[in-house]
This record gives structure tokens, C-alpha cells and sequence, in this order.
């Protein structure tokens, strides 16, 4: 039984992705829905304030710049541009968030990272 936990342990970090890539400054997203295969990324200011949104069966994420970032104690409010438009991408202090997007795009998230 000792070998099986270290074993279940390594194959939910490799089936959570977002999870295993927890390492630095990154806000991490995933729907609440559970559709596999979209994730959003919101960057640092240090790596140029962009958010990344990947979507399943595109090899590459889709990049999206940061006009506008709102900080409040109600939580967090972003501006993204990009090749789906302009999305507003609004962060409860819960760690939910609301995407006003697009029928493609998940609108519910959770935070699964920070």
C-alpha cells in the first residue's frame, strides 16, 4: 500500500497539469463546469501582463494582452484583448471568476493556482 500512494500521488499531478505547473507568480483558471482542455493563465506584470487561454485541440494558447487591471478588496477585474475580441475576465476574492465571452468560452472559472 506505501507503493501505491507515492504512485497515485505522481498521476494526479501529471493529470492536473495546472497544478503541476504551480511554480511561480501565475494565476491559473479552469472552467467549473469541467470541460477538459480550457485553462486561462493570467501572467505577472514581469512577463509583459498578458493572460495565455488555451483551448482543447489547438497546440498553442491564444494570447491575450492586459489593458486594464482592477484590484479592490471585492476582488479583481481584467480587460483582455485578443483574437477573440475583448473579454472582461472578473475575479471574485473566492478565487471564482465570470468571462463575458463568446458561446466558445467556458464563463464560469475557478482558481486552481496562484
Amino acid at each position: 500500500m506505501r507503493i501505491l500512494s507515492p504512485l497515485i500521488l505522481a498521476s494526479a499531478v501529471l493529470a492536473t497539469p495546472a497544478l503541476a505547473e504551480c511554480t511561480d507568480q501565475r494565476l491559473v483558471f479552469q472552467p467549473t463546469s469541467g470541460k477538459l482542455g480550457f485553462r486561462v493563465e493570467i501572467l505577472p506584470a514581469e512577463a509583459g501582463a498578458k493572460a495565455l487561454v488555451h483551448r482543447p485541440f489547438h497546440s498553442t494558447p491564444d494570447t491575450y494582452q492586459i489593458v486594464s487591471e482592477r484590484a479592490a478588496d471585492a476582488g479583481s477585474q481584467y480587460v483582455l484583448v485578443g483574437p477573440a475580441g475583448t473579454l472582461r475576465f472578473d475575479v471574485d476574492p473566492n478565487g471564482t471568476a465570470v468571462i463575458e465571452a463568446n458561446r466558445e468560452i467556458p464563463s464560469r472559472w475557478r482558481l486552481v493556482c496562484e
